[in-house]
């Protein structure tokens, strides 16, 4: 429980920090993008960046 706490403290703290940056960038991780369901949700992504001018998928 205290991990989960400790994990959840560090993203909800480096979200207050991206808050103040110019663009968003959102992090993807897969496992790897030779498996199918994650090279879709990765194609995904960068289509619904692409309308949005201050989103970036990293």
């Amino acid at each position: 429980m205290k991990k989960t706490l400790t994990k959840l403290s560090t993203a909800t703290a480096l979200m207050g920090i991206a808050a103040d940056a110019k663009t968003t960038r959102i992090a993807l991780v897969v496992k790897a993008l030779s498996i199918s369901f994650f090279a879709a949700a990765n194609k995904s992504a960068e289509e619904a960046a692409k309308g949005l001018d201050d989103l970036r998928i990293i």
